[in-house]
């Protein structure tokens, strides 16, 4: 009785297994790429591309003036799948009066809510 109870209970647990993998998000890596931060006339400009716009819900560019301690400037959403140069992002924010340097980076939000960070961006403001 007891080898029965154990082979169904084994059974349940390999079924539950197959469901809970077949079932599992599965996560869209994207490779940030070009990008460039400049000032010029007041505004900074920020631009990117990415190797794939068709994981992408939106992007949210985030700055900090330590580079430790980010806040979310702006938020871009993600691309028309159906346009084919649809991988080029960019966006704006102003020049802070006050700091010398502004560090940037984009955080990347994929359908399946999946986070991702690019690597920070320092601007030397002049």
């Amino acid at each position: 009785m007891k080898k029965i109870m154990l082979l169904r209970i084994f059974i349940i647990l390999l079924c539950l297994n197959g469901f809970l993998t077949a079932n599992a998000q599965t996560t869209d890596q994207i490779d940030f790429k070009n990008i460039s931060v400049t000032a010029n006339q007041g505004k900074v400009n920020i631009k990117w591309t990415t190797d794939d716009a068709s994981a992408t819900n939106y992007f949210e560019l985030e700055k900090s003036n330590d580079g430790q301690n980010f806040k979310t400037v702006a938020m871009v959403m993600g691309a028309d799948p159906s346009i084919a140069a649809g991988n080029c992002f960019g966006c704006f924010d102003k020049v802070s009066e006050k700091a010398k340097t502004a560090y940037y980076r984009i955080k990347h939000i994929d359908k399946n809510g999946y986070v991702q960070l690019s690597e920070i961006q320092m601007l030397a403001i002049k």
